[in-house]
């Protein structure tokens, strides 16, 4: 049995007891107060309002400890159910020049979500390049004329990721600002022919609504 199928016994038998306890001991003093007696006899109402308390305490516990899984569990349940895997090139390829990207994915992509091809570097990090076409007839995907970069010898990752607003929004920003970037470099190269050129880091935080499901690594040629 998993692990949260024991959590609603686990509170009912530890939590439930502890805060039952508790408030039978404080009113059980408070009593004892009041009426200035040394022993203790709770009227049946008071201990039916006790139980109450105590049966709707942890209940509202076990409703909360279960949305709190289903929350966390949720994303990771989606993204295995699409069934997203890169097909071509095959792990460890050597890649000249541009390439074509290609998978399978098994059932079509949630609403307010779309499925990217993003470059990976192997010190961390990531950066949009290319278009990705889905065929949920066929249960396909690709990418035509994916860019690894780099030079000679270098290791890159081909990565595919589910995207959502907030994710395409960062990616959008991304490309906007290499386009700036470029036409930077475009210009020092003009002036200054000399000058080492810099380019755009790569993205280093997704956001909470990107999703990596399925990567390769490859080389450049």
């Amino acid at each position: 049995m998993a692990l949260k199928d024991h959590i609603p016994p686990t509170l009912h038998n530890a939590v439930g007891s502890v805060i039952a306890a508790v408030l039978i001991a404080a009113l059980s003093g408070i009593y004892a107060l009041l009426t200035h007696s040394s022993s203790v006899t709770l009227p049946w109402w008071l201990m039916t309002l006790c139980l109450v308390v105590v049966a709707g305490a942890f209940t509202w516990l076990i409703l909360w400890f279960r949305h709190k899984l289903e929350k966390h569990e949720q994303p990771g349940r989606m993204i295995k159910s699409l069934g997203i895997k890169i097909d071509y090139p095959e792990n460890n390829a050597i890649i000249t020049g541009r390439t074509k990207v290609s998978g399978t994915i098994a059932k079509p992509i949630p609403k307010g979500y779309e499925l990217c091809i993003l470059r990976g570097y192997p010190e961390g990090g990531f950066v949009p390049d290319g278009y990705c076409l889905c065929d949920p007839d066929r249960k396909t995907w690709h990418v035509e004329q994916f860019d690894i970069g780099g030079e000679s010898g270098n290791s890159r990752r081909i990565e595919a990721w589910l995207v959502g607003r907030d994710g395409r929004l960062l990616l959008d920003t991304w490309l906007a600002a290499l386009q700036v970037h470029r036409v930077t470099n475009s210009r020092v190269e003009k002036l200054a022919p000399t000058e080492r050129l810099t380019w755009l880091k790569p993205i280093t935080k997704e956001t909470s609504d990107m999703f990596r499901c399925d990567w390769i690594n490859v080389k450049r040629g």
